[in-house]
């Protein structure tokens, strides 16, 4: 007969899976094998749950770029990103993931180009070298749309005293042609 009795005391027939500690940061599982016609007949041995905190991560600031073309896509800076992500914690490892879940190669190419158009989530993952634990951040790349400059004409005016200068140039109408629709 197999028992197991965690930090606090509890005893249990069949260990929870998943188990959630009882004791902050370390607790020891003493796992009890007796005989089940002697209970008093029983060997012990241990095993220790421990608990290592997650990497702490600093919310990275979503990122707007014009497009390159008309086509969804641009140029991104992400130079700062790990700076920003990491902080000062060391033996960290960052990994980055596009909006269709592939890894970004690092270090991180400048420019970026988003590989999903308009809007891409980036996901960031910091792992702990020592201990493998990990935590996600998520950051989105937003691409504003290239604006429209419609066609001007020449606007012509009078030269009324051969100075190369006229002063009745009819420019009211400029900004809503530039804009259209």
């Amino acid at each position: 007969m197999v028992t197991y009795i965690d930090g606090s005391g509890n005893e249990y027939d069949l260990l929870p899976n998943p188990f959630t500690n009882t004791v902050k940061d370390r607790e020891t599982i003493t796992v009890r094998v007796a005989r089940s016609e002697e209970l008093c007949c029983y060997s012990e041995t241990t095993f220790d749950l421990i608990v290592n905190p997650l990497p702490v991560l600093t919310n990275i600031p979503d990122l707007t770029s014009c497009e390159n073309n008309t086509d969804g896509f641009a140029d991104f800076n992400l130079s700062d990103v790990e700076s920003i992500v990491l902080g000062d914690q060391a033996g960290m490892t960052v990994e980055y993931y596009n909006g269709y879940g592939n890894q970004i190669p690092s270090p991180l190419p400048n420019p970026y180009i988003n590989s999903i158009p308009n809007q891409e989530i980036i996901t960031v993952r910091v792992i702990n070298d020592t201990t493998d634990c990990y935590n996600e951040t998520t950051f989105t790349l937003n691409v504003n749309e290239l604006p429209v400059a419609n066609p001007l004409d020449s606007i012509i005016g009078c030269n009324d005293n051969n100075d190369g200068i006229s002063e009745y140039f009819e420019t009211s109408l400029v900004e809503s042609i530039v804009l259209g629709d």
